[in-house]
């Protein structure tokens, strides 16, 4: 699967383990808090140049209800070459 939960007291820490989860992809990265509506589109439709992608949201605490909605709707069938890591402190 694709998706991973880190959980830890350290936010350097666990961005450290997410990037290692992504390995070389360059990820976006995401506060939780900054949530807008439609980051996970990016995972769900295939790259027109073949580059994978990956998306690490930190803060996950912060996130907002809407959010949360997306997360579970994603969630339910995730595209396997495209990893999604939630951070939480």
């Amino acid at each position: 699967m694709s998706v991973h939960l880190l959980w830890g007291e350290d936010d350097f820490l666990l961005r450290e383990a997410a990037l290692e989860i992504v390995g070389d992809v360059q990820p976006r990265e995401l506060d939780g808090s900054a949530w807008q509506g439609g980051e996970l589109s990016d995972l769900a439709t295939p790259s027109l140049f073949g580059e994978r992608r990956a998306l690490v949201v930190t803060d996950c605490k912060a996130l907002p209800d809407h959010a949360v909605a997306e997360l579970r709707a994603f969630l339910t069938d995730p595209p396997e070459d495209a990893p999604l890591v939630l951070c939480a402190t």
